[in-house]
């Protein structure tokens, strides 16, 4: 459901920040959790070094909605 919603499929390179840094992963799997406070959509993948070659850190980029009502 994230991947039709989020518009990324596995493989796809997303870059984000994590923790105040940016990173760049290419997409493992994605996921999407609700509850009454918002929901978070959550991108795993592995991370790309500084140079540009594909890491063997994994990583994710979270993003959280919060629910307005």
């Amino acid at each position: 459901m994230a991947r039709s919603i989020l518009g990324i499929d596995i493989g796809d390179i997303v870059t984000g920040q994590v923790q105040g840094r940016s990173v760049r992963i290419a997409v493992t799997s994605t996921a999407v959790y609700s509850s009454e406070k918002g929901i978070i959509f959550v991108v795993d993948g592995t991370r790309f070094r500084k140079d540009g070659t594909l890491g063997k850190q994994q990583d994710a980029i979270r993003l959280y909605f919060a629910n307005d009502v």
